[in-house]
């Protein structure tokens, strides 16, 4: 499942199958943070346990349009609800 969501420099964007408030998640889950070019800015796969965290802080002049991704790692099986929080 992908989710965009527009940030700006210096805002840090907290994500994650687990550890945000409203996260869960079941199996292995795998996180992604793509920029707008789709070039891969943060990624996570075990966080705590098989689930997935990841914070990231935009870089200067690097604000714009970026992609959380949300799968599963390799071939297992997964669920959940990814949150974010961006501060």
């Amino acid at each position: 499942t992908d989710k965009a969501v527009t940030l700006t420099a210096g805002q840090t964007i907290k994500l994650g199958t687990c550890t945000v408030t409203g996260s869960v998640g079941t199996g292995d889950t795998f996180l992604r943070l793509v920029n707008s070019s789709n070039s891969e800015v943060s990624s996570n796969d075990d966080s705590v346990g098989t689930l997935s965290y990841l914070s990231y802080t935009v870089p200067a002049g690097k604000g714009g349009t970026y992609t959380i991704k949300a799968g599963c790692y390799s071939n297992t099986a997964c669920t959940g609800t990814v949150a974010y929080t961006i501060e």
